[in-house]
Order: C-alpha cells, then sequence, then structure tokens
C-alpha cells in the first residue's frame, strides 16, 4: 500500500470539520498512542504529552515523592526489616514501609509499643 502523504492542517479554529484537519487529527492520535517520543505537537503549534511522555512525568513525580520522603524518618523495604529494627525507631516515631502491593509508595507505621 502506497504511502499517503499526511496534509498540511488549517488553523481553523477547534473543533475543525475540514477533512484535511481530521485526517491530521487521526494521525496525530496515532502518534500519541503508539510513538516512543515523549510530546507531539498539535495543528495550532501546540505541544502536549504522548502516552509514552505522560508516563515518563509520571515517573519523575513518583521518583520525587521518594526522594521527599526519605528525610522524613528511616525506610524499611518489608515490614519485617523494620519490625527487625524496632530497637532503632523510638516510640511515638512513624516509620515508612515500602508498600507490598503497590497500592502506594509506602505505608506509614507508628512505633507505639513501650520497649
Amino acid at each position: 500500500m502506497a504511502e499517503v502523504p499526511l496534509p498540511t492542517p488549517t488553523d481553523n479554529p477547534v473543533p475543525s470539520t475540514d477533512i484535511r484537519d481530521a485526517v491530521y487529527a487521526g494521525a496525530m492520535l496515532d502518534k500519541v498512542v503508539t510513538s516512543t517520543e515523549l510530546t507531539y505537537t498539535d495543528r495550532l503549534g501546540g505541544e502536549h504529552y504522548t502516552v509514552d511522555g505522560m508516563k515518563a512525568e509520571g515517573d519523575k513525580v513518583v521518583e520525587e515523592t521518594r526522594q521527599n520522603l526519605i528525610p522524613l524518618s528511616k525506610q524499611y523495604m518489608t515490614l519485617e526489616a523494620a519490625q527487625a529494627d524496632i530497637a532503632n525507631i523510638p516510640v511515638g516515631a512513624a516509620t515508612y514501609v515500602r508498600s507490598a502491593d503497590g497500592s502506594s509508595l509506602a505505608d506509614e507505621y507508628i512505633n507505639n509499643a513501650v520497649r
């Protein structure tokens, strides 16, 4: 099948019913969904994220959140590791354990025990 060139879009206001804009929009939607590029430019010149771009931005937010949690207290990879180190967690202090099921970044535990 021959490659059909992408039409030059118009400057019509959104929404446009011009077939050139519709074909261009279809191609851009394909780019949004299947491209490994992080952004694309719409027909009016605006830059937007592709799906991979949204994932990359989400990953940045998760990493920033992880880095911001570190100063709160000592972190543990498992609840068992936190329990094994209970002598180093002051009574009344909160500590954080990475979520085992991935439903959250970390779970907060407070040492309410008397040593």
